[in-house]
């Protein structure tokens, strides 16, 4: 189906930017809008929250270590449940159903 290849498609492009992200850990690229908008996004829809720290300049990632068990998580989350993620074309939005 359609939506089944959006949602496939959304999420590895995330993962991508999130791996992007992890193998250069730079402030920049761990401070960057996609970055974080890659890991919100995988924040709401699995319910497991990116252990980072919230400053008046943003997020920042005080331990690598924990965002690659973040990230591994969330990878594990979706292989367990992308048979219950839907695709909304009315909304232009995946939820979890």
């Amino acid at each position: 189906m359609k939506g089944d290849k959006i949602i496939d498609s959304t999420f590895q492009s995330l993962f991508l930017v999130i791996d992007d992200g992890l193998k250069d850990s730079s402030i920049n690229k761990m401070s960057d809008k996609k970055f974080n908008s890659a890991v919100d996004f995988l924040e709401e829809i699995s319910g497991i929250p990116s252990r980072r720290d919230g400053t008046f300049i943003g997020w920042i990632y005080t331990n690598h270590t924990f965002l690659i068990e973040d990230f591994e998580k969330w990878k594990i989350w979706y292989n367990n449940n992308k048979e219950k993620l839907k695709w909304d074309n009315n909304k232009k939005k995946i939820y979890l159903q």
